[in-house]
């Protein structure tokens, strides 16, 4: 699968496949797999980077979600409502591209606006704007394989990947914060 998405963005084309309800599910979970897995590494090299230069950004927006919302307000924006909105504006639009190179550029921005307006989880970039690429790199990732679900799948495969990938992520917290268990 990951080669398929690879040959995807070096030619991006906005083709839908023809392929059966069964199949759709496997490859939802092939790329669940993958966005997951792509996001934790990229979050574990930024928080590297961070730890080498002694960067400190503040209080990131999931664990200002975490403080001030009940599980049930969590699990409701981080899960229904952010898939839901973020693939209707991010690649909703992508639909409407036929022609191959317009199509390229569209899917590019895309993924660029998505990674950029995710900046925003960050309370302070205290001047290091050089690491902008390193906070945004999970957002790029998840946006390339929401990207290419949509193209592929529809728009609702995208939002269920979207959905899914912020329920593995952020579920161990709502799991703590059920339990009453202190997250440091």
């Amino acid at each position: 699968m990951l080669k398929e998405v690879w040959e995807f963005l070096k030619y991006p084309e906005n083709l839908i496949l023809d392929i059966d309800a069964a199949q759709k599910r496997k490859r939802l979970g092939q790329l669940l797999f993958l966005a997951v897995s792509f996001s934790l590494l990229s979050g574990i090299l930024l928080e590297a980077i961070a730890s080498v230069f002694h960067l400190d950004f503040g209080a990131h927006a999931a664990e200002k979600l975490m403080e001030e919302f009940s599980v049930l307000a969590i699990f409701f924006f981080a899960v229904i409502l952010a898939p839901l909105l973020e693939e209707l504006i991010f690649r909703g639009p992508l639909g409407l591209f036929k022609n191959r190179k317009s199509f390229a550029y569209a899917f590019y921005i895309s993924v660029l606006l998505f990674g950029m307006i995710h900046i925003s989880n960050f309370e302070d970039l205290n001047g290091h704007y050089w690491a902008v690429p390193f906070m945004i790199l999970p957002q790029l990732c998840a946006g390339t394989f929401l990207g290419f679900i949509r193209v592929k799948q529809g728009l609702i495969w995208s939002i269920l990947l979207h959905a899914g990938h912020n329920l593995i992520l952020i579920g161990p917290f709502i799991f703590f914060k059920l339990l009453d268990i202190p997250i440091e």
